[in-house]
């Protein structure tokens, strides 16, 4: 009866919002949201863990608003190296330094009339972001090595996976553009919040073929299998079915790395299982390994550590990871799970700490 109700609320909201699977009381909280967000030209901020579909999001907003003619333009705070995210942000002209051969048009001004995307923007460097709130503040850019202020109609909607206010109190972003950004702010829930979604996201992840198609081509043997399920009438069965068993540790996982961690595991699993019924042995071993999920699960339960303000993001790094290997009794397995990291990106975070206090 709980899933009919959420199906005859997501069906009373106006707009387009495929993308974004779910039916979860969560779920429609967020898409409800978006719908009255979407209609009004303001800042938002999206807050979620990683994998929690802020892009997605992003997109459902700029989709369903006034400026959908327009182009919505997404740029990466934690991709661009600093010294170029100027020139990403605001374009510059031939010449203005070694490698400009010539003009760049900037993402500010191709998203001109629409959308500017500012994913992970916790990232954006301190030294760019008061040019950004100029930018925000006077709808005005200047290319670099430029001479002319050109004007921009962008919105603007920013998304990040810190907590801003803290990196505020920390000096690390600033107060003026944290206060500008967020106009409005939507808060995804990870995907342990919303396992009801689970069942409904397993079936969407299991009827994409070309999504199975690019990992299969590291698996020669199953080419022709995946050829043939290409040109199926689509009343075929899909090309995986999860057993009872299978799905309940899809149920019980922590799900650290969220809807997009799902879909890698789906994927994973349709593979092995060439097609045939998915059977636990089908999924990565951390699914079905009781030590490592139940130790996921016991750390978010955990109260927060406590970081005193004034200290470095490294610093800060490295009491919170030193405190979480503290808390899984030194084991590294499960340290490393619950951070969602590879071991061997967490043995050479504690090698630098070793080597910083040496």
């Amino acid at each position: 009866m709980q899933h009919e109700t959420a199906e005859r609320t997501r069906e009373s909201l106006h707009g387009d919002y495929s993308d974004i699977i779910g039916s979860s009381p969560q779920t429609l909280e967020v898409l409800t949201k978006i719908e009255l967000l979407a209609r009004h030209d303001v800042s938002v901020m999206i807050y979620g863990e990683t994998g929690t579909g802020k892009e997605l999001v992003a997109r459902a907003m700029h989709n369903n608003s006034p400026r959908a003619t327009a182009p919505l333009v997404v740029v990466n705070c934690t991709t661009l190296q600093e010294n170029l995210l100027e020139s990403e942000l605001f374009g510059h002209e031939q010449g203005a330094f070694t490698d400009a051969k010539r003009q760049h048009i900037g993402k500010f001004e191709r998203a001109d009339k629409g959308t500017l995307f500012l994913d992970e923007i916790g990232d954006l460097p301190l030294s760019l972001q008061p040019k950004l709130l100029r930018v925000l503040e006077e709808g005005e850019i200047e290319r670099v090595g430029g001479k002319t202020m050109m004007p921009v109609n962008v919105r603007i909607i920013a998304a990040t996976n810190h907590n801003l206010e803290q990196l505020v109190h920390e000096g690390a972003f600033r107060a003026d553009l944290y206060h500008r950004l967020e106009g409005f702010s939507i808060s995804l829930p990870p995907l342990r919040e919303r396992k009801a979604d689970i069942r409904e996201l397993v079936e969407h992840f299991s009827q994409e073929p070309p999504q199975l198609t690019r990992f299969s081509m590291r698996l020669p043997p199953l080419r022709e299998r995946l050829k043939a399920h290409a040109h199926r009438p689509a009343t075929d069965e899909p090309i995986g079915r999860f057993a009872a068993q299978t799905f309940q540790l899809l149920q019980d996982y922590a799900w650290p790395g969220n809807i997009r961690e799902l879909k890698k595991v789906v994927t994973h699993a349709l593979i092995l299982s060439e097609g045939k019924i998915i059977l636990p042995e089908h999924l990565p071993q951390k699914l079905y390994a009781p030590d490592t999920n139940q130790a996921v699960l016991a750390a978010q339960n955990q109260p927060t550590v406590t970081i005193p303000v004034g200290l470095t993001l490294k610093e800060v790094e490295k009491i919170y990871i030193l405190e979480t290997l503290a808390r899984m009794g030194g084991n590294q397995a499960k340290t490393a799970a619950v951070l969602d990291v590879s071991r061997p990106t967490l043995r050479n975070k504690l090698r630098t700490f070793q080597e910083r206090d040496a």
